[in-house]
């Protein structure tokens, strides 16, 4: 196993992108150092083993009820047996606490806005954001809105935790010596909370993509625009005309936006993306529907997902948990098996607000003046003064033009902004869903669990041991008077404005189809008739389309080729834009030899995105080219939040590019900007001369032998921890890096910087940031069927022996066997702890 892993490390590590404060990281290597020189081995004995989980033995917890077994395995994976439901919450709680409490205690710093007591001014933009969001009042509000049953789990839970962290004999995690000193405070369910708060943040944001599309409008000739979205009504012209007209020019709401967008922390952005589908028992060979789920996100150590096995008298549970969070998220029980995919919702709107004349703190309305609500929060800050936020209000949510210093001029114009979204909404009951869902035993019951379900808008899947199947679409998504969501609108007309949401009975609902598949991979989930707008953003269907291939062309399948085609890197948008690149012929510029040669490559290659082969890496460069060809010299129209980040901008998918390249798009001929000097040309010309600049950017990077060049040394996935990784001594022994195959297009989702659509990120380019570090497979004709990994690993503790035991599994593909009955097959070690009253 740890050969397997270590052929998949990649060896160059230098080529990976890093920001770091280099004054601030000096000062603590000379620490460390000087530590390490003046207490030698002794003090590295004691960082690398502080804070390591106790996995065998007695332990003491005051709040249980009866004892508690905790069995771990060789993967470091717990099984816990507790007598009674609320003991098996507690144990959850204290296992979570051991082993990723400082991950649970960042995320509650983040979302409560206190990162700069642990880091300063450096926390500060980001304090003043999920301050001004007021996550934690939310998050009150909806724990108040639990039934009693989920209030006592989420309180019990909590139990678990502060066993952990109120222990005289705990030694806190290493991260704390890096961070101020003193026992970290209580947990309480609110803070459970915050991480589902914090996950609307980022997984129902679509803030960027309003921000884009009002640049592209003000900006671009209607022409240009259009060939980006053609599918997209003439409404979106007149939105931003109809500011102008009222109150405020396009050209200065663009420009005060992304005055803004340049605050914004760069994860805000990242969006959702998932993969799930289920076969019905007529189209398996087990005689019961499995189910496949790999959700993506941002890959990071610790990992997002935390496994877990649990039995009380009435739980039953296989599957993944989040640290901090008491419920399980994904996975299944002794009946059904539930799985999750997004939709990609337009679920906030950003609302411009006219102020009053000659009436301060009043802006219009519909209905005539009305008051800002505002509020101060003091920020506490290590190392500096406390700073004050003032938080204002309107009708339609935050405002969020005067969070950060540098956007305070847009307060006291004659605007100011603000946003609406559902993830601040005070009836959310989302984890009253993930309560429900432990104990639900049927389709009826499983549609009455996801009923509560009040966050971004996901797609629910569902089978049961009896055969049944099933999807629902599920959340708190707006009906709005008019328009789509897409660009900001005036907040004093009313004509936008949130009237109410989506009923439960109208969300899209299938149940045992007579095809025996369903299938998500966040591409659209209704027809054009459907009534209610969900989103005009979905995810190109790539890979939902090669799901959906793979299992039409056999009428059964098995669970190997279930995760054969998790697995899966074949790539539809190379095989379907190839012939029209390879076809490109220019007269005036014939291609060089190396090129030919290239192009005879890919000619006979099978389109798969494999970590060893030659013709991905040649691909890809090749888009990236194309890209930079097309849509450079607009950079300062489609880069958003360019100020921040010049990695994070915005270029059209892969799709938009092929329909571009298809039908000799104007984006191919003169550029429409005065800025860059016309010159006319075609997209045979592009596509040719980007081949040339791919071909020279490989071979100084590579060498000039194509034949030895190898998509994994450029595509590779690294788990960077948000500490350690910033201080060089320590992220050179830490790092988790290996060669990956698959990419933005493929089920096996490894792609690069913001989707694969980036085109600026010099340093490296084609490195993996975001995909599934849980995969899984439930098998319904076994009891608690389930196979699944979860990378890197399962602890957060770095020098534990199971911070990296999951990687080699997830790296090669592989899924661990946790059906019923299976424990001889992980037990090589086995570990028992006992909780005692």
């Amino acid at each position: 196993m740890v050969s397997r892993l270590k052929s998949l490390r990649r060896s160059n590590r230098s080529r990976i992108g890093r920001s770091t404060s280099s004054g601030k990281i000096l000062r603590i290597i000379g620490i460390v150092l000087a530590l390490v020189v003046l207490s030698g081995g002794g003090f590295w004995y004691y960082w690398t083993n502080r804070g390591q989980a106790q996995i065998e033995g007695r332990v003491t917890v005051t709040s249980l009820n009866q004892r508690v077994e905790i069995t771990r395995d060789a993967n470091g994976v717990p099984k816990i047996k507790a007598a009674t439901d609320l003991d098996g919450y507690r144990a959850l709680g204290f296992v979570h606490a051991q082993d990723r409490f400082f991950q649970m205690d960042l995320m509650r710093h983040l979302g409560s806005g206190r990162l700069s007591e642990w880091v300063g001014r450096d926390g500060l933009e980001s304090d003043q954001l999920f301050r001004a969001l007021q996550l934690r009042r939310v998050a009150e509000a909806n724990f108040n809105s639990l039934s009693p049953e989920a209030k006592a789990a989420m309180t019990a839970y909590s139990q678990g935790v502060n066993a952990v962290i109120l222990a005289k004999k705990f030694s806190f995690p290493p991260e704390y010596l890096l961070l101020p000193s003193g026992r970290p405070e209580e947990w309480t369910p609110v803070d459970s909370l915050l991480w589902g708060k914090v996950m609307g943040v980022f997984l129902g944001s679509n803030i960027r993509s309003e921000i884009r599309r009002a640049r592209l409008i003000t900006n671009l000739p209607e022409t240009y625009y259009k060939e980006l979205f053609p599918d997209e009504a003439g409404q979106d012209l007149v939105t931003m005309a109809s500011l102008g007209q009222n109150h405020i020019t396009p050209q200065k709401l663009v420009s005060d936006l992304t005055r803004i967008l340049d605050r914004l922390p760069k994860r805000v952005a990242s969006g959702g993306a998932s993969n799930q589908w289920i076969l019905a028992a007529h189209r398996t060979d087990t005689g019961a529907p499995i189910m496949a789920n790999d959700p993506h996100l941002g890959l990071a150590y610790p990992g997002s997902w935390y496994l877990i096995q649990m039995e009380t008298p009435n739980l039953r549970l296989t599957g993944a948990t989040a640290p901090g969070v008491p419920f399980m998220v994904l996975g299944r029980n002794d009946s059904i098996a539930w799985s999750l995919t997004t939709t990609q919702a337009d679920s906030q709107d950003i609302f411009v607000e006219k102020l009053t004349a000659n009436q301060p703190g009043f802006y219009d309305t519909p209905d005539g003046p009305k008051p800002i609500r505002a509020h101060d929060e003091v920020i506490k800050v290590r190392r500096s003064q406390p700073q004050t936020l003032t938080v204002r209000e309107t009708r339609h949510g935050t405002v969020i033009s005067n969070i950060w210093p540098g956007t305070q001029s847009l307060v006291g114009s004659d605007t100011i902004m603000a946003l609406q979204s559902t993830f601040l909404s005070e009836n959310d009951r989302s984890y009253e869903t993930f309560f429900r869902l432990a104990t639900a035993n049927s389709w009826e019951s499983f549609r009455a669990a996801v009923s509560n379900f009040g966050g971004p808008p996901h797609n629910f899947g569902y089978a049961d041991r009896n055969g049944h199947i099933g999807m629902i679409t599920a959340g708190q998504m707006p009906i709005r008077r008019s328009g789509d969501g897409l660009l900001p609108t005036a907040g004093w007309t009313g004509q936008t404005d949130w009237v109410g949401y989506i009923p439960f009975d109208k969300w899209p609902s299938r149940f045992n189809p007579p095809s025996g598949v369903l299938i998500n991979a966040n591409n659209k989930v209704i027809g054009d008739d459907y009534p209610y707008l969900i989103s005009k953003e979905w995810f190109e269907d790539y890979r939902a389309r090669r799901i959906a291939e793979k299992i039409a062309s056999q009428p059964r399948h098995s669970l190997a080729d279930t995760i054969a085609l998790q697995n899966d890197v074949e790539s539809l948008a190379a095989r379907e834009m190839l012939p029209r690149l390879l076809a490109a012929a220019s007269p005036t510029a014939p291609i060089s030899p190396e090129a030919d040669f290239a192009k005879r490559m890919l000619q006979s290659w099978n389109h798969r995105m494999e970590r060893e082969r030659p013709e991905p890496l040649i691909f890809a460069a090749w888009i990236r080219h194309l890209k930079l060809r097309l849509f450079k010299p607009v950079y300062g129209i489609i880069a958003v939040g360019f100020g921040q980040d010049k990695g994070d901008l915005w270029t059209p998918s892969l799709s938009t590019v092929a329909r571009i390249i298809a039908r000799d798009s104007v984006w191919c001929g003169i550029q429409p900007t005065a800025a860059i000097a016309p010159t006319p040309t075609n997209c045979d010309e592009q596509i040719n001369g980007a081949l040339e600049d791919a071909l020279a950017e490989l071979r100084h990077d590579y060498g000039n032998d194509p034949l030895r060049w190898k998509w994994g040394e450029a595509h590779h996935v690294k788990f960077a921890h948000p500490i350690f990784d910033r201080i060089p001594i320590l992220r050179n022994r830490l790092e988790l890096s290996l060669a990956a195959s698959g990419g933005a297009d493929t089920v096996q989702f490894l792609t690069y910087p913001m989707l694969g659509h980036s085109i600026a990120e010099e340093a490296s380019p084609y490195y993996s940031n975001y995909g599934s570090e849980y995969r899984a497979v439930y098998d319904l004709a076994r009891p608690m069927g389930v196979r699944m990994v979860a990378a890197p690993g399962q602890s957060g503790q770095a020098w534990s022996k199971y911070a990296d035991r999951l990687l080699s599994h997830w790296g090669w593909g592989d899924l661990v066997n946790y059906s019923a009955n299976t424990e001889s097959d992980r037990l090589t070690e086995k570990h028992v702890l006992e909780l005692i009253p």
